[in-house]
């Protein structure tokens, strides 16, 4: 549902559940990018046999291409464009994994090319985990003492979050509750048939993107579901906040979910529009979720 002509802000949001994205939402992703990809090339590194020179090159060189990628070039998961492909720090430097897997494993089936992109990734990730945003812990408060139920929903493993989320020694944050492993990149089935999933259309095509968009996650709807019926609630009464729209947001929105766009300074433009123009949509900085459940 779009933003008629005359609305200038987002329909009023009266949510009970407000669902977090975890990396680049309540983390830095922008300050994470050096260490995370330093880390990521020494994991590549270690499987290709490269010494540091040899990495260092090839590294540098694949990077260059990724970022000068159109904002329409996709990350493809089981043969469905499901992200940009430079959608934030840590697509990038799967991309660029990915690109010289390619080129150095010619042989690997793409199941076997996408299971190494993300052993190095979560290896990387393992090495340097990220920090948390500045706000992170005050947000996390606060919507801990407003609202009646705050979730953590991520790709990342759900051991790997709640042990992060920990470390911020949250008042409240007892209540988190985290669901890990939402695949997200998943376009699939849900487990169980619903109504409203199936109600969605298997694509749309907004202006913005410039090519199809692929809503039907059945991972990530599984969880959300799961979410719904623990809280005798659903999308109308949620807020969902993410940092990349087609990941994060898109099915949310396209059930009825309120949703905001966690921006960042590398935040694609396109996102940022899009989240704007949804008629239970906004964007900006995370502290601005709360002035979305204040309201």
């Amino acid at each position: 549902m779009l933003r008629s002509p005359l609305q200038t802000a987002p329909e009023p949001c009266r949510a009970s559940l407000v669902v977090l994205d975890f990396d680049g939402t309540l983390t830095d992703a922008d300050a994470h990018a050096p260490a995370f990809h330093e880390a990521s090339g020494q994991e590549l590194a270690c499987r290709l046999g490269w010494d540091e020179p040899t990495l260092r090159r090839e590294w540098q060189r694949a990077r260059a291409a990724v970022t000068g990628l159109p904002p329409s070039a996709v990350w493809v998961a089981d043969g469905y464009g499901v992200c940009p492909a430079a959608a934030d720090a840590y697509m990038i430097a799967n991309s660029v994994t990915r690109m010289l897997l390619s080129e150095h494993r010619p042989g690997l089936e793409p199941t076997a090319l996408t299971t190494s992109v993300l052993e190095v990734h979560h290896a990387a990730y393992q090495r340097v985990p990220p920090p948390f945003r500045p706000e992170a812990h005050s947000v996390l408060e606060e919507l801990c003492a407003r609202v009646r139920q705050v979730c953590v929903v991520s790709n990342s493993e759900t051991h790997t979050v709640t042990r992060l989320l920990d470390s911020l020694s949250c008042r409240g944050g007892e209540r988190l509750i985290v669901r890990g492993g939402a695949g997200k990149f998943s376009v699939c089935a849900s487990a169980t048939a619903d109504a409203r999933f199936e109600s969605l259309p298997e694509v749309v095509n907004w202006p913005e993107v410039g090519r199809p968009v692929h809503l039907r996650r059945g991972r990530y709807f599984d969880l959300l579901r799961q979410t719904w019926d623990e809280n005798g609630t659903g999308p109308e009464a949620t807020l969902v906040a993410g940092d990349v729209f087609e990941l994060d947001l898109a099915m949310p929105a396209a059930l009825g979910a309120h949703v905001h766009l966690v921006t960042r300074a590398s935040t694609m433009i396109h996102e940022e529009r899009l989240a704007r123009r949804m008629a239970r949509g906004d964007a900006g900085e995370l502290a601005s979720v709360l002035e979305r459940i204040r309201g």
